[in-house]
């Protein structure tokens, strides 16, 4: 992670691929909101037209992503944690 965000302030997030590589390493830490948003810039970043097919192709697999887990980690944990505890509470379940 390191590395690539070192490669993304030295470029000042102006390359594709390295914009693409620091979304990579975004999305590898569980940051998919955050690597959402560095894949579009990416994409449009990309003049390169054999490589803009594979960073869409990237952006779609981050979104199918996102949608499945249902938002980022704090949604996660507030939905399934905190939200659940609430619904017993209030239902009378948690007596």
């Amino acid at each position: 992670m390191r590395v690539a965000k070192t490669s993304f302030d030295l470029c000042e997030g102006k390359e594709a691929h390295i914009v693409d590589t620091y979304a990579r390493a975004l999305f590898d830490t569980g940051k998919t909101a955050e690597a959402l948003k560095f894949q579009k810039q990416a994409v449009a970043l990309c003049q390169d037209d054999n490589l803009r097919p594979e960073l869409e192709e990237t952006l779609k697999r981050y979104e199918k992503t996102a949608q499945e887990r249902g938002g980022n980690s704090f949604t996660r944990f507030w939905t399934h944690t905190v939200g659940d505890r609430l619904k017993k509470r209030l239902s009378g379940e948690d007596d």
